[in-house]
């Protein structure tokens, strides 16, 4: 899959129209999703997501490495989400994002179930900054180098938020199986 989109980004940015509605294909709906866990209205999902197809055909030829596509992607996205919503941060979580030495593979297992009951209910009661940063490694398969280059922030930052956030899932998990 990642050569075939390797070669619909670069036929996309030598203005191969067919090949960008490829990419519009595969990403659409995880990006539509992505949007909406960000706190856009439901109503408004289509419009951000609008947004961020056009900004992607006006800027793709820019992209320096196609391999980059994804994150490049979901770093438009979430631009354009928060131009939408009128603010830069989630104003409701101070956290203290202190560098945290995590492996990578830290309580990952509990989190690859996708289909684990109740985890869009709890991912919706997280602050912006872990919902996001969830979203993109375990729903999206990131990198955390990638995930670094969308929210435009440290790969030591990352780590922190990433390592904070599935403590919060794991703690929303628990008290929505508690209130069930």
């Amino acid at each position: 899959m990642q050569t075939e989109q390797r070669l619909w980004v670069a036929r996309a940015v030598l203005g191969d129209e067919e090949a960008f509605r490829a990419l519009v294909h595969r990403f659409t709906r995880p990006l539509a999703w992505f949007i909406q866990k960000l706190g856009v209205a439901p109503s408004s999902v289509e419009d951000v997501l609008q947004n961020t197809w056009l900004a992607a055909w006006q800027s793709l030829i820019r992209l320096q490495d196609g391999g980059k596509f994804t994150p490049w992607l979901y770093g438009i996205a979430r631009n354009k989400a928060r131009q939408f919503m009128g603010s830069p941060r989630d104003k409701t979580t101070a956290l203290n994002e202190e560098t945290v030495v995590v492996e990578e593979n830290d309580h990952d297992d509990i989190f690859r179930d996708l289909y684990l009951p109740h985890l869009s209910i709890a991912l919706d009661r997280l602050s912006l900054i872990h919902r996001e940063v969830l979203i993109l490694r375990f729903l999206e398969d990131m990198a955390y180098e990638d995930i670094s280059a969308v929210l435009a922030i440290s790969l030591g930052t990352t780590k922190s938020r990433l390592h904070n956030a599935k403590q919060a899932l794991r703690q929303q998990l628990e008290m929505i199986a508690r209130e069930r």
